[in-house]
């Protein structure tokens, strides 16, 4: 058990040394019993870890946090699942702010990575179950970038905690906080939708900012401004006098 003070998030905590990934290991435990709503998984290494549309989680051991959470979000529409990314993604903010990441150096990168000064420190994945027209289960991957302060050249945009701040962190104690920010926005979720959205575009990257983007479709290079995130998760884009909606890799930051 995590030494936190919340209701239900972080309260059964499954700590495994090596697993091939934390999301399977949950989705495979939930075939098997009933894990209790805010059931994490925590390891200290990762050896096939997930990221967004089919790509690769890479953290060095015993030097980053890759954990996921188990929730219930059977109140929840289908058609606003988007919500829940977007609280998750506060609730990471929430926990580097507290760490002591600066605030105006800190945004989020749609759909729901984190950055820090334009580098990448944290991203998500959730992997939702639907029943008719509501949530069933959702499985929220989280990974965040602590100690490592070496990372390969395919991954030149990414840092850490400790290049940011210039020192460690201790992994447990900031699962527990992660914890206690994630419980808080749930429930922030459960109460308003609304002000999850609010809140989520007031700390948008680049929002409003105008920026070059490519258009993976067809490889178009253009001069473009955030203007908003459509319920259902699509990034709203105005360039060459027009609006596009985009989903998940079909818009590449610049």
């Amino acid at each position: 058990m995590l030494d936190i003070n919340t209701l239900f998030v972080g309260k059964v905590a499954i700590h495994l040394e090596t697993v091939d990934s934390t999301n399977t290991y949950l989705r495979e435990l939930l075939t098997k019993s009933s894990p209790i709503e805010g059931t994490v998984v925590w390891a200290d290494a990762q050896t096939a870890g997930r990221g967004q549309v089919g790509s690769r989680w890479e953290a060095a051991i015993k030097e980053n946090l890759t954990a996921s959470f188990l929730f219930l979000p059977k109140w929840l529409a289908a058609r606003e699942r988007f919500a829940l990314s977007q609280s998750v993604a506060l609730a990471i903010y929430d926990c580097l702010l507290a760490e002591g990441v600066a605030e105006g150096d800190l945004r989020i990168k749609w759909p729901n990575d984190i950055y820090v000064g334009g580098q990448k420190i944290a991203g998500v994945l959730i992997e939702n179950e639907l029943r008719e027209a509501f949530l069933e289960q959702s499985i929220v991957g989280i990974g965040i970038n602590v100690n490592q302060v070496e990372f390969g050249q395919q991954l030149y945009k990414a840092t850490s905690i400790k290049k940011v701040l210039k020192k460690s962190s201790d992994i447990t104690q900031l699962l527990g906080r992660l914890s206690a920010f994630l419980e808080y926005r749930y429930l922030q979720l459960k109460k308003s939708v609304v002000s999850i959205r609010e809140n989520y575009m007031s700390r948008l990257y680049q929002y409003q900012i105008p920026a070059l983007y490519q258009i993976r479709a067809t490889s178009l290079v253009v001069l473009g401004t955030i203007e908003g995130v459509s319920e259902d998760g699509r990034l709203c884009l105005s360039y060459n006098n027009r609006q596009d909606y985009f989903d998940i890799k079909e818009l590449h930051f610049l």
